[in-house]
């Protein structure tokens, strides 16, 4: 919503730009595609973009060039992105210097960054395997199935002459120690991780061609939550509207979590195809009397994933009824 905000103000062109989640560039390209990763910490978390499904759809949309953002500090933490790195040495990696409040100037990497890079290609190269196509056939090795959030995980396998240990077919090993199990199936048909079905909405018929469903689609609790319509577009949706299931399947989740984020879009993702039946709910708005507001607004926003905004009778909050409702109870729960 703020780099929208931010590009407004730079001229009609700018606002032609698509600002979406990496799930709603499945099926199209762009000549340049700018990838924020969004997260920073210490921890190595990243989110739902550690999937290797959302690094092949990221890393194959541009044409011409593909720009990554983000801290290679965090990023290096996790197997995944780290093989990203090492195996691509011809990547070409910056760092951003600050120079004074506002000012600063992309240069060399100082030197943990640096230090990490180098172990990152430096395990690339004890691994001995070839650099990632990026088809989304990551090779499979008990390394990649003991990663966990937080550690570094920068031990590679013993090299092998002939790399029988490395494999890009074969699934992991069930005797591996240290893994995650199996994933709790959901019970019932088209359930899955905590889906709630909602009542209402109205169905239509999704067109995917191929430059995708050129729709600038929101990640939210609800479902997707659609920003913009290209002009080309043959959908004609509404713009704000949310589409809370996709050919029957639920997409709300009981919490905005970057994990039930996460679940939304995989089920999105899982039924995004040409002539998809989608359900969408309309945008609609509430009224809070400035006696009504919550004392942290950013919070109730963020919770719901409703829009809002100021106006001299009080605030308004935008989202579909099942975001107001849910919001109106939680605020009338919180007066008792």
């Amino acid at each position: 919503m703020r780099i929208r905000q931010a590009l407004r103000g730079l001229g009609c062109e700018a606002e032609q730009l698509q600002v979406s989640s990496v799930d709603a560039f499945q099926g199209s390209e762009k000549e340049v595609i700018v990838l924020s990763m969004v997260r920073s910490n210490l921890r190595g978390d990243i989110g739902f973009v550690a999937d290797w499904r959302r690094l092949n759809v990221a890393a194959t949309r541009a044409k011409r060039l593909l720009v990554v953002v983000g801290n290679i500090v965090t990023l290096s933490q996790h197997a995944l992105w780290r093989d990203f790195f090492g195996h691509h040495s011809d990547l070409k990696v910056l760092e951003w210097h600050v120079a004074g409040r506002s000012g600063g100037d992309l240069g060399p990497l100082s030197r943990e960054p640096a230090k990490l890079l180098e172990a990152a290609r430096e395990i690339a190269r004890r691994r001995g395997v070839k650099p990632l196509p990026l088809r989304g056939d990551y090779p499979i090795d008990g390394d990649f199935n003991r990663v966990e959030k937080g550690k570094l995980t920068w031990d590679a396998p013993p090299p092998t002459a002939n790399g029988a240990d490395l494999t890009w077919d074969a699934p992991p090993s069930s005797a591996d120690d240290g893994g995650w199990g199996d994933a709790p199936v959901a019970e019932g048909v088209g359930a899955s991780w905590g889906a709630v079905e909602l009542e209402g909405g109205e169905e239509q018929s999704l067109a995917v061609g191929p430059q995708g469903a050129m729709l600038d689609l929101e990640t939210t609790r609800w479902g997707m939550r659609i920003e913009g319509v290209d002009r080309q577009s043959p959908n004609r949706f509404e713009v704000g509207s949310t589409i809370v299931a996709i050919n029957g399947v639920p997409l709300c989740q009981e919490d905005a979590s970057d994990d039930a984020l996460g679940h939304v879009e995989d089920l999105f993702g899982e039924g995004f195809y040409d002539k998809a039946v989608v359900r969408l709910m309309a945008q609609e708005e509430k009224l809070l009397g400035w006696t009504e507001m919550p004392k942290d607004v950013n919070t109730l926003s963020d919770d719901f994933c409703l829009i809002t905004e100021f106006c001299p009778k009080g605030l308004l909050l935008y989202g579909p009824s099942c975001a107001l409702d849910a919001a109106t109870k939680h605020l009338e729960q919180s007066d008792r």
